[in-house]
């Protein structure tokens, strides 16, 4: 919450999951469990990973919100699909433990009741409640010759009583459907004052900014720094933000200039492979092996020229906006934009 109250107080906007060990969380579910929402239609938005397959989402909004922020409730079918699937699995592999502890009873550490309860309840890890749980108790007498020898009509016996555990176990019924009415859900909380539909656009939007951080990490190879004072790190973190922003660009530029010409693909990655997104990580290997050849003689240059531009890498600069003359023509130390 002090990040949020950041933010906002500082004129951003965010929207955000909140994290399900949040009270207004776990009192949202303890209210569905005997009460129906009021769901109202969302979006549509085709499968990625099926085809010919959507995913419908809806939103329910709460009234009192959350430490005056607003807190939308999203329903997803193709998420309510997984919660059931996950659910299902891990209660088989449950089912499956239990049949092999039970093989394991009265044995070394499984002789007491409370010892085999335990034992049951790590088993079915963490789903434990989708279960009815009974260790029954089994009594025997036996008997056993007082002493040693063959036994005749004068044998004395002694009865011992032994005894001995076994594990029952089915499915808890009530508990699984009480589950089931939490399948599909999540939370949002967010400051922004568009409609909740609208909200939930914005949040599946969250895997491009996503990619994004990718690319500072991976490709920008942002790491830690060792600087002595805030305000260093907020600069260079800038910095950063800045190269993002023209990575951002470049291939904003590069994609929107191929939809306008016709063109569909561009084969500039390893092994002339074609690419219908190109991205700076790509165009930037693609020119790996262009460089700036130098002769000189007695420190003077006799000659310079730009070694490795095909007409493919003439194309891509096209698209660009970059004028392909100024690229050939690049001279020594271009980079610190002195004078020809």
């Amino acid at each position: 919450m002090e990040n949020l109250d950041h933010i906002d107080n500082q004129g951003g906007k965010f929207i955000t999951i909140v994290p399900r060990n949040r009270n207004e969380v776990k009192s949202f579910y303890e209210y569905i469990q005997a009460n129906d929402v009021d769901w109202q239609d969302g979006i549509v938005v085709p499968n990625s990973r099926k085809k010919r397959e959507s995913i419908t989402y809806r939103t329910f909004e709460q009234a009192e919100g959350m430490k005056g922020y607003r807190l939308i409730w999203i329903h997803s079918s193709s998420k309510q699909n997984q919660d059931k699937a996950r659910r299902e699995k891990a209660i088989k592999k449950a089912e499956k433990e239990l049949a092999e502890l039970s093989k394991k009873l009265n044995k070394r550490k499984l002789k007491t009741k409370e010892q085999i309860e335990s034992a049951a309840i790590m088993a079915c890890k963490g789903k434990a409640s989708f279960f009815n749980i009974h260790v029954t108790e089994e009594k025997q007498v036996v008997k056993k010759q007082a002493s040693p020898g063959r036994p005749g009509p004068r044998t004395v016996y002694h009865e011992t009583e032994l005894i001995s555990f076994k594990l029952e176990y089915d499915l808890n019924e009530d508990e699984i459907l009480k589950a089931e009415r939490k399948d599909g859900i999540f939370p949002l909380i967010t400051n922004s004052s568009i409609d909740a539909a609208q909200i939930l656009k914005k949040y599946k939007n969250q895997p491009y900014l996503e990619k994004r951080m990718y690319t500072a990490k991976s490709i920008l190879r942002v790491a830690p720094v060792f600087l002595e004072t805030p305000k260093r790190i907020e600069a260079m973190l800038f910095l950063y933000f800045v190269a993002l922003m023209i990575v951002g660009l470049i291939e904003r530029k590069i994609r929107k200039n191929m939809k306008q010409v016709g063109i569909e693909t561009l084969a500039i990655l390893p092994s002339k492979m074609k690419t219908k997104t190109p991205t700076w990580n790509n165009i930037s290997n693609f020119f790996r092996n262009v460089h700036l050849s130098i002769i000189l003689q007695r420190e003077s240059i006799i000659l310079s020229s730009v070694k490795g531009v095909t007409d493919l890498h003439g194309q891509v600069l096209q698209l660009l906006g970059v004028p392909e003359l100024i690229y050939r023509n690049l001279k020594d130390k271009w980079w610190q934009f002195e004078p020809a």
